[in-house]
């Protein structure tokens, strides 16, 4: 999907996808190179009300957040599993 698209309709969120923020912070380096602070989604509920999340800001022994869906879509930009695979 292109940004165009992303702003007319609502971004899915499916579990197993990472997300990128529409004002991406760099959370450190690796041998790869720098990383962001990208989610990626662990569980919806059921009702399709909150959504659980995984991302380097999430410290080791922490509980993974939650926020409403309304919250993670305000937050996320772009579906980065999805341009991946584009790209193959």
């Amino acid at each position: 999907m292109t940004d165009a698209t992303q702003t007319t309709t609502e971004l899915p969120l499916i579990v197993g996808h990472t997300y990128r923020a529409k004002r991406p912070k760099a959370m450190g380096w690796d041998s790869q190179g720098t990383f962001y602070n990208d989610r990626t989604i662990l569980y919806i509920d059921r009702l399709g009300v909150n959504v659980q999340y995984d991302g380097p800001a999430v410290a080791n022994g922490r509980h993974y957040p939650r926020v409403s869906v309304e919250t993670f879509r305000k937050w996320a930009k772009t579906d980065l599993t999805e341009a991946a695979n584009l790209k193959k």
